[in-house]
């Protein structure tokens, strides 16, 4: 996934000697090699060695990437290289037809007993005749699939999603997208690539749509564009979920930081926006700049059974050594340890986050996407698909960040090719759907579209979740193109398949039948439940919004994780059929990550909104709203009695004090963390970093236009902020948002504490305060 400003895109590795030289003298070189045989002294190190005590290429695991391992993804340049083998559910091409067994202990080492290297993972040809080879069959062999309709390349190594998310039977009725359009908003997109350039739209594109003249070189765009639309049955790569749907491109990166407005550019041009990138909720530490773990009296907390459990170096009796901490931070980053031991590694998130910053962009981003529902499609709005993000294991959920706790958006997460919740993928309350994404296991996720032409694998995350769903959407519009942006919402809510996972303790079925949990959503997405359920749909009502407000209410919170406030509303005569619900808390807290917020409906369904221990440290001003959303209410009534539920999970606070909100025109900062290293220094203002501003420069001159701080009066880190002693932790009050619909009998239903917003034909901007 591309988060804001990083890339983490990953690249087969390439050595200078090009393919089309190598296929032409690899027959003059044998690179058959037994693994079993290899007794190079330094192999499996990574390092290719050619010396007097391997001989040459004999350290032929560490070799592979020099010899046939270039030659991926191209499988007639492979079979014709003497002793290379291909392996045509990887599109990867091997020295030998033992990888799928070598090494044989790589389940218990990968992530665990040493960092995962690239050829201990998981390959789709588990035996050696598996594999394909230039001495066993003919090169026709490459053309060989696992299904007749389609002859792309490497189809073989796509096949698993294609068949998890049953695209078959839709593709097999003759949809492909065609007639929809998408806008992918990424760091641009490859408009020549053969996979994308009989469908680019470049009229319908922003201005910067390509990569741009930073680093941001548009393999990840073009990786996402050809997983949505890549073409079929055109002798390169593989197709997209809906190969025939035309594609438009924003390069997001160059507009994000002032110009949220990108996201309905040329709105008129497409039905689907793709957003396969987020915005940084949290900071992961710098292993070498933390700060020791405070006094913990009790047992070692981990449970998890891998050898790099915590508590074979840890006294937990005592304050925790360097080398402890070293421990927790290496167990607790990886993402397969992670969730075998979620709850000790978030007692000490602190080792693994800096500092997080919830719903950063605030309505920047939000509004435009309002926008987008309230007017594109001629009214009946744009479809906005949005990667739920890679931070599972630093405890990110979807409700941290504005664009992924909206109504307006489909925030998907990812599964790993078994069915299971990928390591990486960020949970929540508003996690709406997940789709294949791949997993850190496997040698190969999903064939993808490679900048400046050939093919390449996707990489593993929810970007690569995300266009799978928004290909589905494309093939829902295909066969109902009369459908609103809530209509596609409710019909995949209605038709993904829930995951029978033992180990998901959030998933539940609400009293409408609809099953939820905070690892999958509703579901793996289904193209042929979807489709079948598009054709016979009956659109639904108009939305309305209900509001119901305490009122001023000025509770303590009180710091001890044994007290928990808890507050309800009554809501009485309601015939509103819930769609979502979202709860608005203007409170105080020195560290809001702490807290831990449920909301309880009438009907006994619990929603974790947020599960506190966060390293979330900001001061929010009056009017500011902490907003949080849950979906799994979606079809329930809204009468009878909401209860919310708010507890201080720990005692004491984050520091000393605390960042205070700091919002201005085209900057958004929610404190300072984003610029505190380079604007402060000890504590005070660095000025060589403020002399570099232009003396008119916003940072220098303006103040925040609801706290009236500037940005040092704001910033913990330069002298500024809320003290801890300063000001009480309270709920000054709350509000619950109910965005549904009647049963179209009527325009108004009022109820005690509350007013119902019936909108015709439109949503409800004035309703939401976005926090």
């Amino acid at each position: 996934m591309r988060i804001h400003g990083f890339s983490n895109s990953i690249e087969l590795s390439i050595v200078a000697t090009s393919v089309l030289q190598f296929a032409l003298t690899a027959k003059a070189q044998d690179y058959s090699c037994d693994l079993q045989q290899d007794n190079c002294p330094t192999k499996e190190d990574e390092v290719c060695d050619q010396n007097s005590s391997c001989g040459a290429f004999s350290d032929c695991y560490d070799c592979n990437i020099e010899t046939c391992h270039q030659l991926s993804f191209d499988c007639e340049g492979c079979l014709n290289a003497e002793g290379c083998y291909w392996c045509p559910g990887d599109a990867q091409c091997y020295n030998s037809d033992s990888y799928g067994t070598y090494p044989p202990d790589y389940i218990s080492l990968a992530g665990k007993q040493h960092r995962m290297k690239k050829m201990d993972r998981v390959t789709e040809c588990p035996l050696p005749e598996d594999f394909f080879s230039g001495q066993t069959s003919e090169v026709s062999m490459c053309q060989k699939s696992v299904n007749e309709q389609f002859r792309d390349p490497l189809y073989d190594s796509g096949h698993w999603a294609y068949k998890m998310i049953n695209v078959l039977p839709v593709w097999e009725q003759g949809y492909t997208g065609k007639g929809v359009r998408v806008r992918v908003n990424d760091d641009g997109v490859d408009a020549d690539h053969v996979e994308i350039s009989d469908k680019y739209d470049d009229e319908g594109s922003c201005t910067i749509a390509g990569a741009s003249n930073r680093w941001y070189d548009a393999s990840h765009g073009t990786k996402v564009a050809s997983t949505i639309a890549g073409s079929a049955n055109n002798g390169a790569c593989s197709m997209g979920i809906a190969h025939q749907a035309t594609i438009s491109s924003c390069n997001l990166f160059e507009y994000i930081e002032g110009s949220p407005e990108v996201l309905v550019e040329k709105l008129d041009y497409f039905d689907i926006s793709n957003n396969s990138w987020q915005n940084t909720v949290c900071h992961p530490n710098d292993l070498s700049g933390r700060k020791l773990a405070q006094l913990f009296q009790g047992q070692c907390p981990f449970q998890s059974t891998a050898s790099s459990n915590p508590c074979e170096i840890c006294d937990f009796e005592f304050s925790l050594s360097v080398d402890c901490e070293n421990a927790i931070y290496k167990h607790c980053g990886a993402s397969y340890t992670y969730q075998e031991d979620s709850l000790a590694c978030n007692e000490y998130s602190h080792i693994l986050i800096d500092s997080c910053q919830y719903q950063i962009f605030r309505d920047f981003q939000v509004n435009e996407v309002e926008k987008g529902v309230q007017f594109g499609r001629e009214g009946k709005g744009a479809i906005y698909v949005v990667a739920a993000g890679n931070y599972y294991n630093l405890g990110v959920d979807v409700n941290m960040d504005r664009i992924t706790n909206t109504r307006y958006t489909i925030a998907v997460g990812a599964v790993d090719k078994n069915e299971n919740h990928a390591s990486y993928s960020n949970p929540g309350a508003a996690l709406f759907v997940t789709a294949p994404g791949g997993d850190v296991e496997s040698r190969m996720n999903l064939p993808a579209a490679k900048v400046g032409g050939g093919c390449t694998d996707s990489s593993h995350g929810t970007s690569f979740a995300a266009p799978v769903v928004t290909g589905v959407i494309a093939l829902i519009l295909e066969a109902n193109p009369t459908l609103t942006w809530r209509d596609v919402q409710r019909i995949i809510a209605s038709t993904s398949r829930m995951v029978e996972d033992d180990n998901d303790d959030t998933r539940m079925v609400n009293d409408a039948g609809y099953q939820h949990s905070n690892l999958y959503g509703f579901g793996i997405i289904d193209a042929e439940k979807a489709v079948s359920a598009a054709l016979m749909w009956k659109n639904l009502p108009p939305e309305g919004t209900f509001i119901w407000q305490s009122g001023k209410l000025n509770l303590p919170i009180i710091d001890d994780p044994n007290d928990t406030l808890e507050l309800q509303a009554t809501l009485y005569r309601s015939d509103v059929t819930i769609e979502s619900i979202t709860v608005e808390l203007d409170l105080e807290h020195i560290s809001r990550g702490d807290l831990d917020v449920t909301l309880t409906s009438p009907s006994g369904v619990v929603s974790k909104l947020h599960q506190g221990g966060q390293q979330e440290q900001l001061s929010i001003g009056t009017g500011n709203g902490w907003q949080l959303m849950t979906l799994k209410n979606l079809g329930e009534t809204a009468t009878g009695t909401w209860t919310l539920s708010i507890r201080d999970t720990k005692a004491g606070s984050l520091g000393e004090c605390s960042d205070m909100h700091y919002l201005i025109s085209d900057f958004a900062f929610v404190g300072c963390r984003a610029l505190a290293i380079s604007a402060c220094r000890n504590g005070e203002m660095n000025q060589n970093y403020w002399n570099r501003l232009s003396f008119d420069h916003p940072l220098r001159l303006a103040r925040d236009p609801q706290t009236g701080l500037t940005f040092e009066e704001s910033c913990c880190a330069c002298g500024g902020g809320r003290r801890a002693d300063n000001g009480p932790n309270a709920l000054r009050s709350w509000k619950l948002v109910i965005a549904g619909h009647g049963d179209g009998s009527s325009s108004v239903s009022l109820m005690r504490g509350g007013i119902w917003l019936f909108a015709i034909s439109m949503v409800v901007p004035l309703i939401f305060a976005l926090g």
